[in-house]
């Protein structure tokens, strides 16, 4: 099997289209240990640390079979942990009057079992969690109240150690459908929209060695957004898409944030995915992976891959995959990308998807 490595996250140059990466596993019916091409530290929207990563695909989708899976649900928050473990935490649970969920879940990739845990923060949805390589950071989201429902705080989750530590409501203002990312030491909040239902262009980052925010700048940023994808390049935080709070816009554009110069950058596309919001998402190496999402009128069920060096956007296969849906969980592992959950408006989904 011939393998392709993507090199120099957001560099200049060519790189082959993403279409290729799937030419030379089109026969396979599951990715084999060496078929796993990248370190244990690819670039993650959730740190990457301890995320072994395929970016070479069948570009073939299954439902997976697990055991007491979480209820339905949306706006949820995934994140691949160590030693094997998927952890879903929050969401809501219900559409016409939406409950806001405290519990957490966690799939073990070995046993493809999931148990639950509890003792974290307030119930909330459309928040953000980010994986440190030992801890989940749980911070921002909606907690359904009438009034100040957006959040500011959130809680810090040791799954070895089965406890959480409470993150106090300082630093950026309360919001909710933000993005998050971790560089590897600080985790970097942007955009959203606020308790005013105003769409929000700013950001923060805060460092849990120091439990400190800091502000980054807004000059070059994306326009303000909420329910945007962000990932976690090496360097660059790539923050894409999402809509104005009102809906009056959805984008199929973004930019790049590099926190060493607190500067941005935009981005060249081509091929660009139509316009989108609350797309599911990862990254694996330099290639980015979205499915499904919104747009001004109704749920989409299709799927791209971005190769961040050149910019190439392409199609994945849909033969197999969930039906459309937005606000689905969306997380790299080792055996490919798993889709859970969502909702397209009407129903709430359950069930494990995996894109391999």
């Amino acid at each position: 099997m011939v393998k392709v490595k993507l090199v120099g996250a957001m560099a200049i140059g060519i790189a082959l289209p993403l279409v290729f990466l799937f030419q030379n596993c089109a026969g396979k019916t599951e990715i084999s240990p060496q078929d796993i091409v990248g370190s244990t530290t690819s670039p993650s929207v959730n740190g990457g640390t301890n995320t072994p990563a395929p970016y070479i695909f069948s570009n073939k989708w299954k439902t997976l079979t697990t055991t007491t899976p979480p209820p339905p649900m949306y706006a949820a928050s995934a994140i691949m942990a160590s030693n094997q473990r998927v952890i879903v935490w929050g969401g809501a649970t219900s559409l016409a009057t939406p409950t806001q969920s405290a519990t957490g879940y966690i799939l073990d990739l070995n046993t493809m079992a999931w148990t639950s845990f509890t003792g974290g923060p307030t119930a909330r949805s459309r928040h953000t969690a980010v994986w440190t390589g030992s801890k989940m950071i749980v911070w921002g989201g909606y907690n359904g109240a009438a009034a100040n429902a957006d959040l500011n705080d959130g809680g810090i989750y040791d799954p070895d150690a089965k406890t959480w530590t409470p993150i106090a409501a300082f630093g950026p203002s309360a919001r909710m459908g933000h993005a998050a990312v971790w560089t590897g030491t600080e985790m970097i909040v942007w955009g959203g929209t606020d308790n005013a239902s105003a769409s929000l262009g700013d950001g923060a980052i805060y460092n849990p060695a120091t439990n400190s925010w800091r502000p980054m700048s807004a000059t070059g940023a994306p326009s303000a957004r909420k329910h945007p994808i962000a990932v976690w390049t090496g360097s660059k935080m790539l923050v894409w898409g999402g809509a104005a709070a009102d809906g009056s816009a959805v984008y199929n554009n973004g930019a790049a944030y590099d926190p060493k110069t607190d500067t941005w950058s935009p981005l060249t596309q081509t091929s660009i995915p139509s316009v989108r919001q609350w797309s599911g998402f990862d990254v694996s190496s330099s290639a980015l992976m979205i499915f499904g999402g919104i747009n001004s009128a109704a749920a989409l069920g299709d799927g791209y891959l971005l190769d961040i060096p050149s910019g190439i956007w392409s199609p994945i296969s849909i033969t197999g995959a969930p039906s459309a849906r937005y606000a689905a969980e969306q997380v790299m592992t080792p055996q490919g990308m798993l889709v859970i959950g969502g909702t397209d408006g009407t129903n709430l989904f359950s069930g494990t998807f995996l894109f391999y």
